[in-house]
Parts: C-alpha cells; structure tokens; sequence
C-alpha cells in the first residue's frame, strides 16, 4: 500500500510545460519521473508475478480482479517503452493507480 501511495504522490507532482509534443517527450525520458516511474513499474510487475507464483496459474487466473490486474501490468510495462511513453499508454498506468488504490 505505501508503494501504490509513493507512486501516486510522485505521479501527481509532475508538470508539463507548453512545448511541442517532442520537446516533451524527449526531456520526460531523460527526467527523474521517467526512471522512478520504470522504478515502480518493476515493482508492481514483481508482484504480478509474485502473486501467480504463490497462487499458481490456475489460481491466479480464477479470479477476474487478478486477471484485470495483469492487463493493467502489462499496459503498464509497454507504457514505459521510450517511444509509447506519453502515448495513450498512459492510461494504463493512471487506472492501475486507481484500481490498485
């Protein structure tokens, strides 16, 4: 619960100045946000994986709030990719922070 809290904390202290498209995306990938972002994207991937692992497959996947949250991971994980990053992908991370939360 503290990592979900940090995140949304670090997530809602990010600010965008009037640039291009361009401009922003290639400072964001050089700035602090996206390597703590990565950071978080990690850990959560961890406990994904954490979680089937303790369940097992069949277990993991019984469950659609298990299966909801893996979509999310793997969104997650591509939005972090440089060239997906200020893409639509967002989303995933926004409502991984919600559905989390």
């Amino acid at each position: 619960m503290g990592a979900i809290v940090a995140n949304a904390i670090v997530t809602a202290t990010m600010h965008f100045k009037t640039e291009t498209h361009e401009d922003i995306q290639r400072d964001l990938v050089t700035d602090k946000y996206y390597y703590i972002e990565v950071g978080f994207t990690i850990f959560f991937d961890l406990e994904a994986l954490f979680k089937i692992w303790c369940l097992g497959p069949r277990g993991y996947f019984r469950q659609s709030i298990h299966k909801f949250e893996l979509l999310l991971t793997v969104g997650t994980s591509i939005h972090i990719v440089p060239n997906f990053y200020l893409t639509a992908f967002t989303y995933f991370q926004v409502i991984n922070l919600v559905e989390r939360y």
